[in-house]
């Protein structure tokens, strides 16, 4: 008898523990298409030559499992994407595609926890290459199309592992990569929304559901109904309660050989080096500058931790890492985070000094 809990809001749990750690699991797969990235590429393609309708009405039906035969559905829709050229394609990569909330801090959370990441699409290798080298993603497999002097020939390349990636492939590659890492499915946690995620999802990993179609959210062990994908921390819990200490200054103790001159000295330069960091922070929050951000996020990681900070030192790896990913929201949410984290810092330092 299946056994259904609603976590909170939005967040349905299904013959699984309401908690476990990410520390249990060694891999995590990834749908792209309206699971790790908020369209149906295909589609977005089809509007450049007016047959969004058309295609998209197929692409509904196959990802409710009306269409039976994905691979059909696909040719169909590609044949239709005849004549767009690589230009269009690149258009809508940068102005139509985004990564969907949560994304960023999920993936992170993962790679943290020493998670290994496998991207595998019906979609296309032309955005699922991009969404790899943005994320830093291990793993893909995805279908290639046809292209001749950069106009799509409205058709597929064959590939050596076959000629479309399928559910039945998008199985066999999570498989396959478990052969590769030495793990076994338990290992391994599926995240997708469509009819053809279902065969990866029904391979013994933890089946996670994101914003997906009824017969899928009924099938999986965790349906995030609302919110972003990281509300799956929710319920896999990263570090396993591992929490690092907000400042541990034994660490600074150590580098200066426990002499209070030294100890004195260093403490007022990091607080100095990250108080100007913080200012250029505060300026490019107000310019939404994640190029900035990105650059002050990365020279404060290493100076935080040189105090010991781990906590500051953390959220200014998540900040680079969501500046680089383009996620303003959560790169700004981020920054605005890290001064009541210094404010803390400084507090404790100072106690210490005046002591």
């Amino acid at each position: 008898m299946t056994q259904i809990t609603e976590l909170s809001p939005g967040l349905v749990l299904q013959n699984t523990l309401s908690q476990s750690s990410l520390k249990d699991y060694k891999l995590i797969a990834f749908d792209m298409d309206s699971t790790l990235i908020n369209i149906e590429c295909v589609d977005e393609i089809a509007d450049v030559v007016g047959r969004k309708a058309e295609v998209a009405a197929i692409t509904d039906a196959a990802m409710r499992g009306e269409i039976t035969d994905y691979k059909d559905s696909l040719r169909r829709r590609v044949a239709l994407l005849k004549g767009v050229t690589v230009a269009s394609m690149q258009e809508v990569y940068e102005t139509r595609l985004k990564l969907n909330p949560g994304a960023v801090e999920l993936v992170l959370a993962c790679k943290e926890a020493g998670l290994k990441i496998l991207l595998v699409s019906g979609g296309f290798s032309f955005f699922t290459d991009r969404i790899r080298d943005r994320l830093g993603i291990d793993f893909t497999r995805s279908n290639v199309l046809g292209v001749v002097d950069g106009v799509l020939t409205g058709a597929l390349i064959d590939q050596p592992w076959g000629d479309i990636c399928d559910g039945e492939e998008k199985r066999k590659m999570l498989l396959w990569t478990c052969g590769e890492l030495g793990i076994s499915p338990s290992q391994v946690i599926a995240v997708g929304d469509g009819a053809n995620d279902l065969p990866m999802m029904s391979t013994g990993c933890l089946s996670v559901a994101y914003h997906a179609k009824p017969a899928v959210r009924e099938r999986a062990n965790i349906a995030i109904n609302e919110g972003g994908l990281d509300r799956l921390l929710e319920v896999v819990r990263p570090y396993a309660q591992a929490k690092p200490k907000s400042l541990d200054l034994s660490v600074l103790d150590d580098l200066v050989g426990g002499d209070p001159a030294k100890f004195r000295k260093f403490a007022m330069l990091f607080i100095s080096s990250l108080g100007d960091v913080l200012s250029q922070v505060d300026a490019a929050v107000a310019a939404s500058d994640l190029a900035t951000l990105a650059a002050m996020g990365h020279r404060a990681k290493s100076t935080a931790m040189n105090i010991g900070a781990a906590e500051f030192s953390e959220q200014c790896l998540l900040l680079e890492q969501s500046a680089k990913a383009n996620q303003v929201d959560s790169a700004l949410r981020i920054a605005h985070g890290l001064r009541p984290l210094f404010d803390g810092i400084k507090a404790e330092i100072d106690l210490r000094l005046a002591s």
